[in-house]
């Protein structure tokens, strides 16, 4: 079957709680401004603090940062940030990548849940071949499942490595389950993606 998403990654999801918004501030300041994928988010945060979390990375990024609304259809060169007790979910809809917020009950002890955006992947048939996903700091499990999962399709699994992490729960738990390709610095992890990216629009 012809892979509607083409012949390049179309898809980068990224999971983080304690400790996360440093590296995701460091890793949005570190992608440019041509990149040719959306970004969404899941970075365990009050929900009155997740509006603001993103009009200050949005300051700092050649990206467009924002928080996500109810549904957006994904471009490149966007950031979307999950609300606050808001799970955000990826969907196929006509062909087109949208992000849609939801309000089932926690998953993995989380709303935001990282497992929940990371799962939604894994139900668009081809989607998840043509996914990077990256887990960083965190406390508890959430997101290993989900990378798991996506691992197991296809995608391409990125985890902050342990030394480099304020908790090592949520991407260790990743790396136990079989989830992840590869555990980066934080300084590494945008330079590896852009060579990924690069590789695959070469492969064209």
């Amino acid at each position: 079957m012809e892979n509607k998403w083409g012949n390049k990654y179309s898809l980068i999801v990224i999971g983080a709680s304690t400790g996360g918004p440093g590296v995701v501030r460091k890793i949005l300041s570190d992608f440019p401004e041509d990149l040719p994928v959306p970004v969404a988010i899941v970075q365990h945060m009050p929900p009155e603090f997740t509006k603001g979390f993103a009009i200050s990375l949005n300051e700092i990024s050649k990206l467009k940062v924002i928080e996500a609304g109810v549904r957006e259809i994904m471009k490149a060169g966007y950031a979307y940030i999950a609300p606050g007790d808001k799970h955000i979910i990826i969907k196929d809809i006509s062909g087109q990548l949208v992000l849609k917020q939801n309000d089932d009950p926690e998953y993995s002890g989380h709303r935001p849940s990282v497992d929940k955006l990371f799962l939604s992947v894994t139900k668009i048939p081809d989607l998840a071949p043509k996914t990077i996903a990256v887990l960083l700091t965190g406390m508890g499990k959430d997101g290993g499942e989900g990378m798991k999962a996506l691992r197991d399709l296809g995608a391409f699994t990125i985890a902050q490595t342990q030394e480099t992490c304020v908790i090592f729960g949520m991407p260790g738990t990743a790396v136990k389950l079989g989830g992840v390709d590869i555990s980066l610095n934080p300084e590494e992890i945008v330079p590896f993606i852009l060579k990924k990216l690069r590789e695959n629009q070469q492969q064209k």
